[in-house]
């Protein structure tokens, strides 16, 4: 098969992609990563639409293929007429607090629903986005490295993987949505 990934200029993003795009090769198919940074809008869906290829991967909602059109009219997802796969290592919808732009892109996924594929780590994400239609939403388990790095030689802490920091809860949407503060009990429980 034939993939496009999606390069990030968020380092942990890049990481994550460029570990599915060498996985991808591993295992014999054929991987067109990408920076999409000095792309236009216009530009980019032209390009994609005609590349031949059987799957888009964007690996993180701030990829360029998930922005929205400044008309806010569409997300340049809905103008790619190939199949999308999303990765949902993140909580769906977390870089966002803005109940308008997260209902338009909850369209717009609806929209292209029969052509995409939503891959979630948490699996309530995969019921929210069934709930909306979206039927193609499968729960996953963590899988941002798929095998031990090489260059480690010994292993000082027995850790592998510690989580995400957050320097506080100021940045929660709390006294803005509707159910904010239920959101910081659930972030504290976690």
């Amino acid at each position: 098969m034939n993939f496009i990934v999606e390069s990030s200029s968020v380092p942990i993003y890049n990481r994550i992609a460029k570990a599915f795009a060498q996985t991808l090769i591993e295992l014999g198919h054929i991987v067109h990563f990408i920076d999409t940074s000095e792309f236009n809008e216009n530009d980019f869906i032209k390009i994609i639409n005609n590349i031949k290829i059987d799957y888009y991967l964007s690996t993180n909602e701030l990829n360029f293929i998930q922005k929205e059109f400044s008309s806010k009219n569409n997300f340049i997802f809905e103008k790619i007429y190939k199949n999308i796969i999303f990765i949902h290592h993140d909580n769906i919808f977390s870089s966002f607090n803005d109940i308008n732009f997260i209902s338009r892109k909850l369209k717009a996924f609806q929209n292209i629903k029969s052509t995409s594929y939503h891959f979630c780590l948490e699996n309530s994400n995969v019921q929210f986005l069934k709930f909306f239609g979206i039927l193609n939403a499968f729960k996953i388990t963590h899988a941002s490295e798929f095998k031990k790095a090489s260059n480690i030689n010994s292993i000082k802490w027995g850790v592998t993987f510690i989580g995400h920091l957050m320097s506080s809860f100021n940045l929660y949407p709390s006294d803005s949505l509707v159910g904010g503060g239920q959101l910081q009990v659930l972030a504290w429980n976690r």
